[in-house]
């Protein structure tokens, strides 16, 4: 049993390898958007949101054409001064890891992940500047730190001293996975377009250390010039540690029934740590164009848990049931899976407003798959139904009988 899981993981390892190099994901370009006429209000905007899109016009962005998600979701974050923190997420749980991994699993993911996190910081400078009308540069890195805050990330530092800042966000109160290379490259981007667009003047950030890099802060350093130094370490290692660690840390067996049968999660306003995620990987996951690539990065993941839950099964240490731990990983998409029958397996995965979009439906399905259906006889069938906008996906398991 063993020797057969590890050699599923050299095949998919080869396969990854050869089919994910980065000269078969295309260059990322943003979905045109309808051009905006005027000061939106909130509540146009929100009628906007689920179109997910953003304007580029002769090949540069302008103050007039920014993202009306991205300036939607910020505005939402930046009102949460009341809210309990307590309660926040903390941006390096599961679902922000196995986020971060996705989306730096190649080179050209990360400089994709990048762009998205520099055109953000623009559209955030642009926010505050129309409430605050800096003087100079310096006066709005204080509301910088303070808006990494308010998404999540705690006790943020900086250090302004001529026109060199260094951010510094302590591994505080949670637990970092060791994954052997830097993930925050949309963090890295958000501070690069934020002191950009402060400084009138392009300025380079690189995260020069990681808490899931064997430190113990994230530390976020600016230049003039691009260092660009080496994100990807072996993504193929940072998979088997991330599964690993999944597997035996996060599937405990469920404590009463209400666990098994989770009410479906929903997002309401006071999750800002939730509108952050998706402010953060939106232009990633649900873009038609990384699609195909995205979805054999999913379904290489969620292969990779499955068999580090068979290992466990296999030395008898499991104690969780299939239909349990599918629910846990399906958790880590911010995908809520409920359960109409075990046998046949019976599931319908419901999407919310904010990841209600065909290529993000397709990802869960990809992941969904690769997650249950280790076996060749199993096959999916797959209803996906819309209803004012909001997604929701019904897979029914069919074992099919093995040929004499």
């Amino acid at each position: 049993m063993g020797n057969n899981i590890k050699s599923k993981k050299k095949k998919a390892r080869r396969f990854i390898k050869r089919k994910l190099l980065n000269k078969n994901i295309p260059d990322h370009k943003h979905m045109p958007e309808h051009p905006a006429k005027g000061r939106l209000t909130i509540q146009r905007r929100k009628k906007s949101m689920p179109q997910y899109n953003s304007r580029k016009t002769n090949g540069a962005y302008t103050s007039g054409n920014w993202s009306l998600f991205e300036e939607l979701l910020i505005t939402k974050i930046l009102k949460s001064d009341g809210i309990n923190k307590n309660n926040i997420l903390n941006p390096d749980e599961s679902p922000f890891l196995l986020k971060n991994i996705v989306v730096n699993f190649t080179e050209t993911l990360t400089k994709i992940n990048y762009k998205n996190g520099f055109f953000t910081g623009k559209v955030l400078y642009s926010v505050l500047n129309n409430e605050h009308n800096y003087a100079s540069h310096y006066d709005s890195i204080l509301h910088l730190t303070e808006f990494l805050e308010l998404c999540g990330f705690k006790h943020v530092m900086f250090n302004d001293f001529s026109g060199k800042t260094v951010i510094r966000i302590p591994a505080h109160g949670a637990k970092h996975i060791s994954l052997g290379f830097n993930i925050h490259s949309f963090e890295a981007g958000l501070i690069s377009g934020f002191i950009s667009s402060a400084r009138h003047k392009l300025t380079f950030v690189d995260e020069i250390k990681c808490s899931n890099n064997n430190a113990d802060f994230c530390e976020f350093e600016c230049h003039d010039f691009s260092i660009r130094p080496d994100y990807i370490g072996n993504t193929s290692a940072a998979v088997d540690i991330f599964s690993k660690n999944f597997a035996e840390t996060c599937l405990l067996p469920a404590k009463n029934i209400k666990e098994k049968n989770r009410a479906q999660s929903t997002i309401v306003d006071k999750d800002y740590s939730l509108l952050y995620y998706y402010l953060s990987c939106h232009n990633i996951f649900f873009n038609s164009t990384l699609n195909v690539s995205m979805r054999k990065i999913f379904g290489y993941i969620s292969s990779a848990i499955r068999q580090d839950l068979d290992m466990q099964h296999a030395t008898g240490t499991a104690k969780t049931s299939l239909i349990y731990t599918l629910g846990q990983a399906m958790d880590l998409i911010l995908v809520n899976m409920e359960v109409i029958s075990e046998k046949p397996l019976h599931v319908k995965l419901k999407f919310n407003a904010f990841n209600s979009k065909t290529e993000f439906v397709n990802l869960a399905v990809s992941f969904f798959n690769g997650l249950s259906s280790g076996n060749k006889n199993i096959k999916h069938i797959i209803n996906i139904k819309s209803k004012n906008g909001i997604y929701t996906a019904n897979i029914l398991q069919k074992i099919s009988k093995k040929v004499q």
